[in-house]
């Protein structure tokens, strides 16, 4: 079990290291990412367009206007393939900005070398946050959805716990997911663990860290409000002058402000990883000094 440290270095700090870091590296970090982006959401997307037999409508009433909306099991099957994989390969292509200041295009199938460790991974990961998440579920959203069923009082009552429920869910799934946050950051460190020893060393290295994480998340805010907004403004430019047919390419455009927002976002949490691990001592503006940890 790796030791870990209480990261006491200010998020502004650690915005600032991701910036840096991030520099001149711009280009080939969202190439990577845009294929990624292309296999787990693109190209799944487009191929349900042409196998509607794994496609089902959603017919609704919208103040008087009957309203369809499409869903696609295919963007669920491609993400819970994939998605491992390539948040492997994005763990160790952030470490690799910050310890060798260079990328390479290929390092984004870094992650399919260990495809079945990765994908095992992320199932374990879903699985525990269930798990962590499903008494609260059933003892509050149970309990406030019988009474919701109910009369008066009773359902004033049903309101409140059901309310109350979706925060302590929200809140949970929040807490297990900080906590295991820096497992794809231990298999890209430790290749041969196990995926169960991956998830129990993030708990670990997390456990003193989670409130520390989720202070420096959230001063992203503002930055992920105004990706929301630049994604959403340019996606709805793009609908009124491309066809419906290439409707795609507006989503894939208007996609890019988000790419952008979760590359320096991830970065953060890289650095935030290797304060944890005492692997970068002390934050200066520029560079950092740096302990190289052990190969596995």
């Amino acid at each position: 079990m790796p030791t870990s440290n209480i990261v006491n270095t200010r998020p502004a700090e650690i915005r600032s290291l991701a910036k840096t870091a991030l520099s001149g590296l711009w280009g080939k970090l969202i190439i990577c990412l845009l294929i990624s982006e292309s296999i787990i959401s693109y190209i799944p997307a487009i191929l349900s367009l042409f196998i509607p037999t794994l496609s089902w409508t959603y017919t609704f009433d919208y103040m008087g206007t009957p309203m369809h909306m499409v869903y696609s099991l295919l963007p669920v099957i491609f993400l819970a393939i994939f998605n491992g994989p390539f948040i492997l390969s994005i763990s160790r292509i952030n470490l690799k900005i910050i310890r060798e200041r260079n990328i390479e295009t290929k390092d984004i199938f870094y992650g399919f070398r260990y495809f079945i460790k990765a994908f095992i991974t992320q199932f374990f990961m879903g699985l525990i946050t269930l798990i962590f998440i499903l008494p609260i579920m059933i003892l509050f959203l149970g309990i406030g959805g019988a009474f919701l069923r109910s009369a008066g009082i009773l359902q004033a009552l049903g309101a409140i716990i059901t309310t109350a429920g979706i925060f302590l869910v929200m809140t949970a799934a929040m807490y297990i997911l900080l906590l295991i946050s820096m497992t794809y950051y231990r298999l890209s460190d430790a290749p041969s663990l196990k995926p169960l020893a991956a998830i129990k060393e993030s708990i670990s290295i997390m456990k003193p860290n989670v409130f520390k994480l989720l202070v420096l998340r959230f001063t992203y805010i503002g930055w992920g409000l105004a990706a929301i907004l630049l994604s959403q403004s340019i996606t709805t430019l793009l609908a009124n002058v491309v066809p419906e047919s290439l409707s795609i390419i507006a989503n894939i455009v208007g996609g890019i402000p988000l790419i952008f927002f979760t590359a320096y976002m991830r970065m953060g949490d890289a650095f935030f990883y290797e304060f944890a691990m005492g692997h970068i001592m002390r934050a200066e503006p520029v560079t950092p000094s740096y302990n190289q940890p052990k190969s596995a």
